[in-house]
């Protein structure tokens, strides 16, 4: 089990005076979760969270260009790269997730337990979803990179159906847009219309660490510490696990 640090230990939830608004920008990868948790706190306290979804990288630009929030939820990197906005040097982690492949629910699951396997299937598909690099993606990013490397990038680029994150991957294959895709496993979970067909294999897997943090701004915000608690609480974890996180 991830260990709750002493900062979480510090700032217990206490019933709130007034109802207070709390900002936060998380990355696709932990949406379902931190939902999860924010419907739970919401009705608990009846504060009211702000939530804005998108990649690490578009998360570490609005910080870089001045926006403001009081938690940030990214991949452990891009939190370390945004450590000057941050109270703690060092985010806590709250699970790793692994990538895999998308595909329509009831079709068939192209077998890519190994390299080579995994290339004939992305050679032979008719059309690929990933997320776009250029948006800052991790796993399109990754992903783009594993290409290059297997030496087919250029040839997949022609077929490419590029999402804007994980969930647009999913949903371009369950409507049908393209026949696979490719982003982390929390981010096909839980869409219509779409199931995890397999593991990306060991040789191009990638594992990322996503990770909760304060900014200074939430740090000062009694609200905002109630909620980074609720998140790094053993409930917290639980809700992460169940959504496919490692949590161990």
């Amino acid at each position: 089990m991830i260990r709750i640090t002493a900062l979480a230990a510090l700032v217990a939830i206490a019933a709130p005076v007034k109802a207070a608004e709390i900002k936060v920008f998380a990355t696709g990868a932990v949406s379902q979760a931190v939902q999860d948790i924010v419907g739970a706190f919401e009705k608990d306290t009846g504060h009211k969270i702000v939530a804005s979804f998108g990649t690490a990288g578009g998360i570490g630009k609005k910080l870089a260009d001045g926006e403001k929030a009081d938690v940030v939820f990214s991949s452990l990197g891009g939190l370390r790269d945004s450590k000057a906005f941050l109270v703690e040097a060092e985010p806590m982690v709250v699970g790793r997730v692994r990538m895999g492949m998308a595909v329509k629910q009831g079709a068939a699951r192209p077998d890519i337990s190994s390299a080579d396997k995994f290339k004939d299937v992305l050679l032979g598909a008719s059309s690929v979803s990933w997320p776009d690099p250029a948006q800052g993606a991790t796993t399109g990013i990754h992903f783009s990179k594993t290409l290059e490397q297997m030496g087919i990038l250029e040839q997949m680029k022609a077929k490419a159906v590029y999402g804007r994150d994980g969930a647009d991957v999913s949903k371009a294959v369950a409507e049908g847009k393209a026949q696979i895709g490719f982003t982390q496993t929390t981010e096909i979970q839980g869409v219509p219309g779409v199931d995890v067909g397999g593991m990306m294999p060991d040789t191009y897997q990638l594992v990322s660490s996503y990770a909760v943090a304060l900014t200074k701004e939430g740090a000062t915000a009694a609200a905002a510490k109630d909620f980074f608690a609720a998140v790094t609480s053993a409930k917290g974890v639980d809700v992460f696990a169940r959504r496919g996180f490692d949590v161990k």
